[in-house]
């Protein structure tokens, strides 16, 4: 079964002026039509042209449909647009590994999206593996960490030919098994038989912890701390370093950033407001899902790689941000929006900006959501409180009415206080009805005595 092939192409840094030369491509709409229903996109730089046009004359050869562009196109919203909504409609996305690609801030972006999406991800490489290791951020590291990656790096045709036909049959596998899915169950990464957390995008079942002899029969916590229902978080993260060098985790952790991610992800994931100890309890149900108890290392690189991968693609810079928001109600589930309402106390302020917007294009309820929400309008960051002011004005939180009132009278920005005013006239109801009369009333009794 043939099928005619739309075009993507993940361009690399170095690829910058090529792209500008032609920013002005044309687009028709006939290309535009055929980023959806898709059995596979490709993700790749153009410099690796070659590989991924064998690559994808083989798959479409053996009847899958495939999404690659292959057009020296701008980087332009439009064009970031269909990339990304190709990847969100297609069934599976495959990524080209090489020293381009890795390096490739579109690569990155477009990888992390497809994780967030729930896509099951075929890593294929033409180069060495620990080269490509060198060479990747720790997000994209711990991404493909679990997933098997397939070579044709071998120049031997039959070898080749071997590899390929296994990569076509793995898909081929995964898209029977969706298909015989309902149209709503979620997929799986390849190798990985996955139960779908209500909280979290992945449980893959697959151990990042190599324990011990010692050590295989007991907790972490039992391990460090026998006997004691809480301890400090200082106390935890030195024992959380102990043993990190007893784990898989050790191979991709080459800088203290990287170390510090996952000590931050940990700590936040324990308690939101991070406080300076960590109790039994806590680590009870950080370590608890679906009512199992993971192994603790287990549920480390879940969360860190589920932080990673939202980060890269809701952070300001992401080439994927839009898309995402605007695909949010197809992304929709309990993970992404767990996901988001963590990125509310990120360090970065346009992170916190971006994710408390999202959460209002989910539609997210929920007390303890509205709550975490609210904090933000008490934020240092202007633009920040801003779109707190908005997205709670969307989702018409009542709960929030006190603070937009205090806010709309009394912060020393203009575009605050006029986002905190449209909040209340949006949630509407007596209580915003009457602050608003009420302060409108003394704005205009001291216009007056101050004439």
């Amino acid at each position: 079964m043939g099928s005619s092939v739309s075009t993507h192409h993940a361009v690399s840094a170095d690829s910058k002026s090529t792209q500008d030369s032609n920013r002005n491509a044309p687009r028709t709409k006939k290309k535009r039509e055929q980023s959806e229903c898709h059995d596979v996109m490709i993700s790749y730089s153009h410099h690796d042209m070659e590989s991924m046009r064998k690559l994808r004359d083989v798959l479409q050869d053996k009847g899958l449909k495939v999404w690659v562009d292959e057009q020296s196109l701008g980087a332009g919203v439009e064009f970031l647009s269909h990339i990304g909504k190709a990847i969100v409609d297609s069934k599976l996305f495959l990524i080209l590994l090489s020293i381009d690609s890795v390096q490739s801030k579109y690569c990155k972006d477009e990888l992390a999206l497809a994780y967030i999406s729930d896509k099951p991800i075929f890593p294929v490489s033409v180069s060495n593996r620990e080269e490509l290791l060198k060479e990747m951020s720790f997000g994209m590291k711990l991404t493909l960490a679990q997933i098997p990656w397939i070579f044709i790096t071998n120049n031997d045709e039959t070898e080749q030919h071997k590899q390929l036909e296994d990569l076509h049959e793995a898909m081929v596998s995964r898209i029977n098994t969706q298909n015989k899915c309902s149209g709503d169950a979620p997929s799986s990464h390849q190798g990985a038989h996955k139960c779908r957390s209500p909280k979290k995008l992945l449980n893959r079942q697959i151990s990042f912890y190599t324990p011990t002899s010692e050590s295989a029969s007991v907790s972490f916590w039992e391990n460090h701390f026998p006997g004691r229902s809480e301890v400090s978080w200082k106390e935890f993260s030195d024992a959380m370093v102990t043993d990190i060098v007893n784990t898989k985790l050790a191979s991709l952790i080459h800088t203290e950033q990287s170390k510090n991610i996952i000590l931050d992800t940990v700590h936040h994931e324990m308690d939101e407001l991070r406080p300076p100890s960590i109790t039994e309890k806590q680590f009870t149900e950080f370590s608890t899902v679906n009512g199992c108890l993971i192994p603790f290392w287990d549920r480390v690189e879940e969360e860190t790689v589920t932080y990673c991968t939202m980060k890269e693609v809701f952070n300001m810079e992401s080439s994927v941000r839009l898309v995402a928001i605007e695909n949010l109600a197809k992304l929709d589930n309990p993970a992404v929006r767990e996901a988001l309402l963590d990125l509310l106390t990120d360090n970065s302020p346009n992170v916190r900006a971006v994710a408390v917007l999202s959460l209002a294009k989910t539609d997210v309820s929920g007390d303890l959501a509205i709550q975490r929400m609210m904090r933000l309008l008490k934020d240092k960051d202007r633009l920040v409180r801003q779109s707190a002011c908005l997205a709670l004005g969307h989702l018409q939180a009542t709960q929030a009415v006190s603070l937009l009132v205090s806010l709309w009278r009394n912060d020393v920005i203009s575009t605050v206080r006029e986002a905190a005013q449209l909040a209340l006239e949006k949630i509407g109801g007596d209580e915003a009805r009457t602050a608003i009369h009420m302060t409108r009333v003394l704005q205009e009794e001291i216009r007056k005595l101050s004439k």
